[in-house]
């Protein structure tokens, strides 16, 4: 092979390899929530299902969507990576409840209190909702209810978020839950939203008192896709030609 061959293949290789971790601008589906806690200092996780440049940016908030914006009175703060954060992988937003506002923290970022006003998540008609943008221009990417989505815990109307694909119902007031289904054997990341969406792959408790211990830390173990036959081919001719590179 010519050498400009040679770069094409291990070019497209690496392309390949890129391909489940690229970053871009976030949508509906980048994100899906995994863990929701409104017991003692509050807990919540999530996946990223796109991969996530060092500074992304995400809101989030308790305050309910009512169809055109939201409204006020709850809290809303914002997460920053603090790097280049591969998709599949669990994010955590711990101790949202904390005594003070430095008290809340991620695992794989930084979390900042835009509006503290009514800082916590509470145990029942409780919508929380994760965007970009702005506050008064929101871009939805998920959000998850433990009462229902209405006119009084937030709608998803004209969110463009759709319940069982984009956004989760806990139903029936429930206090914390964690997703139990399949983390591996899907094509695409994507391919995990109808599965981590659906109540049936839940786990959840309601009732008097702390119930978090039995669920908490949320189970960090991150998603992942089966390589198609074409990125195993392009990345092992990638791998093949660095390694005659070498030897030369």
């Amino acid at each position: 092979m010519t050498k400009s061959l040679f770069t094409g293949i291990l070019g497209a290789g690496a392309l390949a390899l890129a391909a489940g971790s690229a970053f871009g601008s976030l949508s509906a589906g980048s994100i899906a929530f995994t863990g929701f806690n409104a017991d003692n200092e509050d807990n919540l996780a999530f996946v990223a299902l796109e991969g996530l440049a060092a500074g992304t940016e995400i809101f989030f908030t308790d305050n309910e969507w009512n169809g055109s914006a939201l409204n006020t009175g709850e809290a809303v703060w914002k997460w920053t990576a603090s790097g280049a954060i591969a998709a599949g992988t669990i994010i955590t937003i711990d101790r949202v409840n904390g005594p003070a506002l430095t008290d809340t923290v991620s695992n794989l970022g930084a979390v900042t209190w835009i509006d503290s006003t009514n800082r916590g998540v509470a145990n029942s008609n409780e919508t929380v909702y994760a965007f970009t943008g702005s506050v008064a221009s929101p871009t939805f990417l998920a959000a998850i209810a433990n009462s229902g989505f209405s006119a009084a815990n937030g709608l998803l109307t004209g969110s463009g978020l759709v319940a069982g694909s984009t956004a989760l119902d806990l139903t029936g007031g429930k206090d914390v839950g964690r997703y139990a289904g399949a983390r591996s054997g899907q094509l695409a990341f994507s391919g995990y939203l109808p599965l981590i969406n659906n109540l049936a792959n839940w786990i959840t408790a309601d009732g008097t008192g702390d119930q978090s211990g039995a669920f908490l830390p949320f189970d960090p173990t991150s998603f992942t896709i089966i390589p198609t036959p074409g990125t195993l081919v392009l990345a092992g001719a990638g791998m093949l030609i660095a390694g005659r590179r070498r030897r030369a």
